[in-house]
């Protein structure tokens, strides 16, 4: 990511209902005050489910698993945004080598309208992540990584019709008056954010939530948990009045345990790429903490907003980090740090030993980028 600026995201506008609990899923409805009326999004459904090329312009191209696309089309602040009405398989749609290929991840359609890949923004800004690898030949790393960089760089995920019980809580529980989205937690940890604009937008886009894709790690929390704790009500009072401000009291508390779940993620600063500006808001990619000594108990996570100048949210994705891209992504950060010298930052962590560093390089899933020379040294 390039030319970070400091982000925090607030639940502005928005306020959290009481959670929905379905065996090891919890499902928090978010619900929008005033919907937002000069943005609204549609889905763009493709032919399959399949793998799928994306065009990021320089004649590069990766492949991934594409769920569908999202349209958005805007207003002016005070005018009113039509439906995009086009969510079929637009002409530019190419085939490449029995793959599905489109044309970039955000990609303009017209002067008010925008195509992007959900998650794609996101995803692709953390898997490029000093890419290009050591910009200067030490001998450290392999003939490969020299010539062609961290080509390629790979994370899996796990698709959301697997991850355990997540599609029947969707098909169970019930969307409340004004909902714009959802936090979705397994085994009570964050795995998934969606916000949007406009209710009306998220209904359709509701079951998109199984599209998506989650990390390994919390698949595996699915099944090793059973069951999370459902949330008891305990009211007071003898009249309705009491019994009334003591339930206003419990959904309080409900959304201040909530938020306090997800406080890896929101009112936590962190720092964001702004992409480009949509209307009157800032399509921005984030990535949150990357000191892997210091990972919250709620995670980390990448992201994607559409954020307006006064901090209101309009749209936003978020896909929560295994804690080993995190740790790759830490020690690719440390190496880039110190002009990709190990030993460099062998000496800045205090110890000088080259081989700690080596150690911690190939225990994050790197090995691969040391030279063979060096990794054979290492094991005499």
């Amino acid at each position: 990511m390039k030319k970070l600026t400091p982000l925090t995201l607030q639940l502005q506008g928005l306020e959290l209902r009481p959670a929905q609990v379905w065996g090891t899923v919890r499902i928090v409805p978010v619900v929008r005050t005033t919907p937002i009326t000069d943005l609204r999004l549609a889905r763009r459904d493709y032919a399959d489910d399949a793998l799928g090329m994306v065009d990021v312009g320089n004649k590069t191209t990766y492949a991934s698993y594409i769920p569908h696309g999202i349209v958005m089309r805007w207003s002016g602040p005070d005018q009113v945004a039509e439906v995009p009405a086009e969510t079929r398989i637009g002409t530019r749609e190419l085939r490449h080598q029995g793959h599905r290929l489109l044309e970039r991840m955000v990609r303009r359609e017209a002067k008010d309208q925008l195509r992007l890949l959900p998650l794609h923004l996101a995803m692709e800004g953390f898997l490029a992540l000093h890419f290009g690898g050591p910009d200067v030949a030490h001998t450290f790393y392999s003939s490969d990584v020299l010539r062609n960089g961290l080509s390629p760089r790979v994370e899996t995920n796990v698709h959301g019709h697997a991850m355990p019980g997540l599609a029947e809580a969707l098909s169970v529980f019930e969307r409340y008056d004004g909902q714009c989205g959802a936090l979705v937690f397994v085994a009570d940890a964050l795995a998934s954010t969606m916000v949007v604009g406009h209710p009306d937008d998220y209904a359709a886009l509701h079951d998109a939530l199984l599209r998506d894709f989650y990390p390994n790690l919390l698949y595996r929390y699915g099944w090793s948990h059973r069951r999370v704790p459902e949330t008891p009500v305990t009211l007071s009072g003898t009249t309705l009045d009491a019994i009334e401000a003591s339930l206003a009291r419990q959904v309080a508390e409900w959304a201040a345990f909530t938020e306090g779940m997800a406080a890896g993620l929101f009112g936590r600063e962190t720092h964001a790429e702004r992409v480009r500006t949509v209307g009157r808001y800032r399509l921005m990619r984030f990535l949150t903490g990357t000191d892997v000594r210091s990972v919250p108990h709620e995670g980390e996570h990448l992201g994607e907003a559409l954020v307006a100048s006064g901090g209101e949210i309009a749209y936003l994705k978020t896909y929560r980090l295994d804690r080993g891209p995190v740790r790759r992504a830490k020690v690719l950060m440390t190496l880039a740090a110190h002009a990709w010298d190990i030993q460099a930052v062998a000496d800045s962590e205090g110890h000088g030993h080259l081989w700690r560093v080596v150690t911690d390089i190939e225990n994050a899933g790197l090995g691969w980028i040391i030279s063979p020379e060096l990794r054979a040294r290492r094991r005499r």
